[in-house]
């Protein structure tokens, strides 16, 4: 686990290709030999770092669906918020499956754990969005998956911008579009 979550400190700050695995491996204090115990290959252990980290993002969205049984649309702005200012002060970061993206993509290893991670995530933007439609808060013109696809990708957007601008000014303009502008309402 501890592998896991180092490795994804290196990924996300220093991204696939500028990560060695043995200063993955003197930061954790595991020897090379056990690392190959358990991955076959940097690649392996870079889709296992992403399915760790998508697991930590899953369990998040599944409180906010706990939460959002009282008043989706409201337990859904207090959510992104609690992300913004977690980025605040630290705009250097951003998603690991953003920052990966481009980087990984002839990693057929790491682009299937990454399709996986974000169909899981959509899958629970949707059913929040679709508990806002039954509370009558949420817009449903609009397919409640297509909306979770939107706010996704929006999202992304946001943060790659927050990296570029090195502010988080464009996740705040992500919820308040989405979100307090009547764009889901």
């Amino acid at each position: 686990m501890r592998l896991l979550e180092v490795g994804a400190t290196w990924l996300l700050e220093q991204g696939y290709h500028g990560t060695g695995i043995q200063a993955v491996l003197d930061d954790v204090g595991v020897p090379k030999g056990s690392f190959y115990n358990y991955f076959d290959s940097k690649e392996h252990f870079a889709a296992e770092v992403i399915r760790h980290v998508a697991g930590g993002s899953c369990s998040a969205l599944d409180d906010l669906a706990r939460e959002a049984e009282k008043d989706a649309l409201a337990a859904l702005k207090r959510h992104l918020k609690r992300k913004i200012k977690q980025y605040e002060g630290n705009c250097c970061g951003g998603c690991l499956i953003g920052n990966l993206g481009n980087e990984v993509e002839d990693s057929e290893l790491c682009r299937a754990a990454m399709a996986e991670a974000v169909a899981a995530m959509v899958a629970r933007y949707t059913a929040v969005l679709e508990l806002g439609q039954g509370q009558g808060s949420i817009r449903d013109d609009v397919e409640a998956a297509d909306l979770g696809a939107q706010l996704f990708d929006a999202w992304e957007g946001g943060l790659l911008r927050m990296k570029i601008e090195r502010s988080t000014r464009p996740l705040k303009l992500v919820v308040r579009r989405l979100l307090e502008e009547d764009f889901l309402a």
